[in-house]
């Protein structure tokens, strides 16, 4: 049997089930644990300041923060996407970043970097350069930003794409350049791409030297898909009255979400593909939940989470797949307010949007996706979860032009 954790978050004491027996208890309640006066805990998150120009906003941040290196990593990405994705340009073969020993593609799992088959850490690094290949000679680099130790203190920054433009930095404290390089990894998988690069840790005074050569479009490794199902017309009742302001993203709203979410991975979500198609069968919206500049989506289609007063997360039964579906997290929007009851938390607002959010985040820090069917009833809708699917890399290759 597992046992069960209190801690503190939002304005109510929060339960954490740390095993499944605790997300799907026996008949018999358990002991009612000793009463405690909530205490209101708050999780710093950096992010940059807001800006209030004319010009529209043209990258968003996908996914995060997971760190405060979210930032940077995701300006950087706004910053080399574009080239990284076009054809990679082919040099003479002698500079060092165009030999195949010293590429591979960033990955991020089990909590680290995984590259050339083995977990890279370079926080031994004090200085590290980060660059692309210039895109008028390939056998020139063109830097972009670095990563730098700074007494107790990690100094980031993001080289300026235009000459009248300045560089954009971040100071932060309490972290080590491994989290700036796992921080790039996730929001690159945020936004369905896994960087190919090459890297060079140098030695003696001389920085270390990371080159970003591609960014290459994840595919995902499924099993047994669902049958095909005919297309059909849904109508949709939106919910009335249900305004949905703009939030800052809490880390206390995405520390409930991973809470939830954690033993219901931990236990794999593997169940049988006959039952996962048995049970899709039944759906008429089933696949990825992921998460772009527009807001969640499932299977590629938008979400209308923002317009439900009640959002039910499910899985299959863990011990019983063929079983029905059980609810492990339920959220309701009323009064302006996104009640977790089983955690007596709450947040201001309508959240329904920023929870998928933050479960696009921990998946991805877990290393995939997972898999969903959707049930859209309007104000009361219901996704249950059916497995998770790893990132892998695309084997197919753009040919040279």
């Amino acid at each position: 049997m597992g046992g069960v954790g209190y801690g503190l978050i939002g304005s109510g004491r929060l339960q954490i089930p740390v095993s499944l027996t605790d997300l799907f208890p026996a008949t018999t309640p358990p002991a009612e644990a000793p009463q405690t006066t909530p205490t209101l805990t708050r999780i710093p998150v950096i992010a940059p300041p807001p800006s209030f120009g004319p010009e529209p906003t043209l990258s968003v941040t996908l996914i995060g923060p997971a760190s405060s290196a979210d930032a940077w990593a995701n300006a950087l990405l706004d910053r080399v996407l574009d080239p990284l994705t076009k054809p990679e340009r082919v040099g003479d073969g002698f500079a060092w970043w165009q030999g195949g020993e010293a590429i591979d593609f960033l990955t991020f799992r089990d909590g680290g970097t995984l590259f050339k088959g083995d977990h890279l850490s370079v926080s031994d690094q004090t200085s590290i350069d980060v660059s692309i290949v210039s895109q008028s000679d390939p056998n020139q680099l063109r830097r972009v930003a670095s990563i730098r130790v700074r007494s107790s203190a990690l100094v980031l920054d993001v080289t300026a794409s235009q000459t009248n433009q300045s560089n954009t930095q971040w100071i932060l404290t309490g972290i080590t350049p491994d989290t700036a390089l796992e921080a790039l990894e996730i929001q690159a998988a945020a936004r369905s791409v896994v960087l190919k690069a090459a890297y060079n840790p140098g030695g003696g005074q001389q920085s270390g030297a990371l080159v970003l050569l591609a960014a290459q479009a994840t595919v995902y490794a499924t099993t047994t898909p669902p049958p095909a199902q005919p297309a059909s017309t849904v109508t949709r009742t939106p919910a009335q009255g249900l305004p949905t302001p703009t939030h800052a993203l809490e880390a206390t709203l995405g520390s409930v979400i991973e809470a939830r979410l954690k033993p219901v991975l931990d236990a794999g979500l593997s169940f049988p593909p006959d039952v996962v198609a048995a049970y899709t069968a039944g759906h008429a919206w089933n696949g990825l939940m992921t998460w772009n500049e527009t807001g969640p989506r499932i299977d590629s289609r938008p979400t209308n989470v923002n317009l439900a007063s009640e959002l039910t997360l499910q899985i299959l039964t863990p011990n019983d797949p063929r079983g029905p579906a059980q609810p492990f997290l339920v959220t309701q929007y009323t009064g302006n307010v996104t009640r977790f009851p089983d955690e007596q938390t709450y947040f201001t607002g309508q959240r329904m949007d920023e929870i998928l959010y933050w479960m696009v985040n921990y998946g991805a820090r877990r290393g995939g996706l997972f898999q969903v069917s959707y049930d859209d009833f309007g104000s009361r809708q219901a996704i249950t979860f059916v497995g998770f699917v790893p990132f892998t890399v695309s084997t197919t290759q753009t040919p040279n032009p």
